[in-house]
């Protein structure tokens, strides 16, 4: 009786823990408007990215190599999908600090959640392992690519099929 007892006990506390974790999360991208900045720093205001179809969130750092040989690549798509995609790169550092975290901004072409405010914006959440990790959200904050999943190449061709739908 006691392990029945146990056993449902355990089951109805691990379901209100990921239901409370699912509400929680339920738009991440919404409200970060205000916490992205550019390569100086400087808030960024006229991003919009409720109006997104998708932003992609690309959690990396400088120090890791991985992360230098992929983000020319990113950024290359970036540039050259830009202007036919309604979509947004964002970068979440994983720098250990802020001024390191801009200057590793200012190689690529997209901007930043704000070092400060990354952490309480609940994004570092949705990367994987390791970095270097991409993920993409619907403009319902839904998860559409998972870098928690795939590999960030991977993660990019999948972004590029998606948007060439």
């Amino acid at each position: 009786m006691n392990k029945l007892f146990l056993s449902v006990l355990i089951f109805a506390l691990s379901f209100s823990l990921s239901a409370s974790t699912t509400s929680s999360n339920s738009n991440p991208i919404k409200g970060i408007s205000s916490s992205i900045v550019n390569q100086k720093g400087d808030s960024v205001k006229d991003l919009k990215l409720e109006e997104k179809d998708y932003v992609a969130v690309y959690y990396s750092a400088s120090w890791c190599p991985p992360c230098r040989q992929f983000t020319p690549v990113l950024d290359k798509f970036y540039n050259e999908n830009k202007t036919e995609g309604n979509f947004e790169i964002l970068l979440v550092g994983f720098d250990r600090s802020e001024d390191k975290m801009l200057e590793y901004l200012s190689h690529m072409s997209f901007n930043a959640v704000d070092f400060k405010k990354a952490d309480k914006s609940g994004l570092k959440n949705f990367c994987g392992r390791g970095i270097p990790c991409l993920t993409v959200f619907n403009k319902s904050g839904e998860v559409v690519i998972d870098g928690r999943k795939l590999h960030a190449s991977e993660a990019l061709k999948a972004f590029e099929k998606l948007l060439k739908k």
